[in-house]
């Protein structure tokens, strides 16, 4: 893996020599979770796959936020926060969520489930990036 330093924290890539699929290169979040790819059909006949890693990673760590993040890598439908609770009304699709004092807990409505925030880092659209959370919802 490749670690790519951001202004508002760590990515990864996949090496190209340990790449999974020969058609796109992942992209993990700053807990080294699948976040992106990149197709290599956008690489120029003018470039090697190398040449393109490096270019994109350049252009990664240019970006000033993680919004202009999610912007370079395509990502258009997303929710962001800085805390896990930010993404609840996107992730379960309710305006009722109700947090109990006495025992600590996020309640979801009407089912009475628990969300915590491992259960919300359990979603697989779920992602860090430094210190932010990324709701992806394309």
């Amino acid at each position: 893996m490749i670690r790519i330093t951001t202004k508002v924290g760590d990515l990864f890539m996949e090496a190209e020599a340990e790449r999974e699929e020969s058609d796109r290169i992942k992209l993990y979040d700053s807990y080294s979770r699948y976040l992106e790819y990149l197709p290599l059909e956008s690489v120029s006949p003018y470039e090697s796959v190398a040449q393109y890693c490096n270019k994109v990673i350049r252009r990664l760590e240019e970006c000033d936020s993680v919004d202009e993040i999610l912007k370079y890598l395509s990502i258009s439908s997303y929710t962001i926060g800085k805390s896990w609770t930010d993404l609840l009304e996107d992730i379960y699709h309710l305006d009722g969520y109700e947090y109990d004092s006495d025992t600590d807990k996020y309640i979801a409505l009407p089912s009475g489930e628990e969300i915590t925030e491992q259960s919300v880092l359990n979603n697989d659209y779920v992602n860090i990036i430094g210190e932010t959370f990324v709701l992806n919802c394309d």
